[in-house]
């Protein structure tokens, strides 16, 4: 974990879907895994490609997974949690109230988003800015 002038801290995380972890496997990685993307949107500093249950986020700079945006209702989380899951379900996983859209568990690296109450995507981050400095589920992250 790097600390940062202003006292926030880089937080790298080792998450995989498929055996596709993040900042590690390349786009080729990817491909030879899911097969030819379904398409691709370049963004200001990353290009993300769409595959069946899952997108993925390759940094410019590195050539490597930043991001995996997973709506593969199969996958099962380091928290034993899965798309379409009830959100009282992550709320008890990670033993807090969620009163907003999304919810990030710093811990793991792990981003649910909600519709309905319900689980619509889980993000898998490769790093995290804590800018609280304080390594919890309710520190202020934001991922790179």
């Amino acid at each position: 974990m790097a600390v940062l002038a202003c006292g926030a801290q880089i937080i790298t995380y080792e998450s995989k879907y498929k055996g596709l972890q993040v900042g590690k496997a390349t786009i080729a990685d990817v491909i030879s895994l899911l097969g030819s993307p379904h398409g691709k949107k370049a963004n200001i500093n990353n290009v993300r490609y769409f595959f069946d249950g899952v997108h993925i986020t390759i940094q410019d700079s590195t050539g490597r997974i930043n991001t995996i945006i997973i709506y593969d209702r199969q996958y099962v989380d380091a928290n034993g949690i899965r798309v379409g899951e009830y959100k009282q379900n992550v709320e008890y996983a990670l033993n807090k109230r969620i009163r907003n859209r999304a919810v990030a568990d710093l811990k793991n690296g792990i981003t649910y988003w909600f519709e309905n109450n319900r689980v619509s995507q889980i993000v898998l981050a490769y790093q995290a800015v804590d800018r609280n400095g304080k390594p919890s589920g309710d520190a202020e992250v934001e991922y790179l």
